[in-house]
């Protein structure tokens, strides 16, 4: 849990502001397999999401096309689900 106070801590969204912090480290965190799909456009919560640990990628909703990025801890994910772009995010470790 301390990592996650170190890490977060240094995000944009949490930079000065302990309460948000607080209340983000309150919440409860979710682990994925590497491959398995974090979110579909459509189907995920609007949300953003922060990578902890491992990595994720953003692909096409093809999973035979190139990936768009990748995200390591600390990075934000889910601005275009969010958007609904036709963005998956899947686990990459």
């Amino acid at each position: 849990m301390e990592d996650h106070r170190t890490l977060l801590a240094q995000h944009f969204l949490f930079q000065d502001a302990e309460q948000a912090l607080n209340e983000a480290l309150s919440l409860p965190v979710c682990s994925f397999g590497r491959g398995e799909t974090i979110c579909r456009p459509g189907a995920a919560a609007p949300a953003l999401g922060i990578v902890l640990h491992g990595r994720a990628e953003a692909a096409a909703d093809h999973r035979d096309q190139a990936v768009l990025a990748a995200f390591g801890p600390g990075d934000t994910f889910g601005a275009a689900a969010l958007l609904n772009m036709g963005t998956n995010f899947l686990c990459g470790t």
